[in-house]
């Protein structure tokens, strides 16, 4: 039995990294999957690296989304989401690599977990200069109960590695709010899900995610902001959850 999988690769100024990030797509032993890249008004060559990358991958469509907001990717996500056709929906960074069954091990995850309406699944983090690995991240809660607790105190889901179900894709819940939480709306997004009963079903065992650190990346623009949109989140959501 197999899955299909929709993945979106969001780009921004990654004119040397995107063609050893789709190679690893590319690489999967599993290929009951689409591709989406968007570039987001990059001001190098990645677009049109992207694009005769897709001479030679029958699976990668290639788009551009006007960059609106900052620090985020929800260009992206907005314009892709309607087109995809698969059963689950994913993001690998276009700075990031995965493992050639990576696609192979979360068909089987979600199989023999009864098809979970969304999942994460633990990122081993690597050195850009020297690719050796630093460490692996991973979560752990038992119940919704559990995950809103760690949610109150951190983002505790692998944003690389959150996977969700196509019904949810139509509905309200998937739809991030970049205007008011910028870089940070992904954690927001993460509690909305949650609030609304969607449990991230939290995989144990590494599925084959690298998860590249470097300087450049948005998170660390998002941390110098003036704004602390962490703060304004958690705040938010322990008001709603702690008065119930």
């Amino acid at each position: 039995m197999s899955v299909k999988f929709s993945i979106l690769v969001p780009a921004y100024n990654r004119e040397g990294l995107i063609v050893e990030c789709l190679q690893s797509i590319k690489n999967q032993s599993y290929t009951n999957y689409e591709v989406f890249l968007v570039d987001n008004e990059s001001i190098d060559n990645t677009y049109n690296v992207a694009l005769e990358f897709a001479q030679t991958y029958d699976k990668l469509q290639v788009y551009t989304a006007e960059n609106i907001y900052p620090h985020c990717y929800d260009e992206a996500l907005e314009l892709i989401l309607p087109k995809c056709t698969g059963e689950y929906i994913l993001w690998i960074h276009a700075d990031d690599l995965i493992q050639n069954n990576y696609l192979k091990k979360l068909n089987s995850y979600i199989i023999n977990n009864n098809y979970p309406q969304a999942l994460q699944s633990p990122i081993k983090w690597f050195n850009h200069t020297t690719n050796k690995i630093m460490r692996t991240v991973g979560y752990n809660y038992s119940n919704i109960t559990e995950l809103k607790t760690q949610l109150l105190h951190h983002c505790c889901i692998n944003t690389p590695t959150f996977t969700f179900h196509k019904d949810l894709k139509d509905s309200d819940v998937i739809k991030p709010d970049p205007v008011t939480y910028s870089g940070a709306a992904d954690y927001d997004l993460y509690c909305k899900l949650v609030d609304s009963g969607v449990f991230i079903t939290p995989c144990k065992d590494w599925l084959g995610y690298f998860y590249r650190a470097h300087d450049q990346q948005a998170t660390w623009d998002m941390v110098k902001s003036s704004t602390d949109h962490p703060s304004i989140i958690k705040k938010k959501w322990a008001a709603k959850w702690t008065s119930k």
